[in-house]
């Protein structure tokens, strides 16, 4: 398992989310729900960036 790191940006604040998963797709397809439940409950866009791996 890897780490990767993703970085969530809207207007007001950055938050950088680190996601445990097998392989990029997985973590991207969990990083792409976790943006959109953010984009949700915050009523504006939330731009999604890769960072980078971890690896362990």
């Amino acid at each position: 398992m890897r780490d990767y790191v993703f970085i969530l940006d809207n207007e007001k604040e950055t938050k950088k989310i680190t996601i445990e998963a097998s392989g990029m797709m997985d973590a991207f397809l969990k990083a792409k729900d976790f943006q959109k439940k953010k984009s949700e409950d915050k009523k504006s866009q939330v731009n999604l960036l890769f960072q980078g791996v971890i690896y362990s």
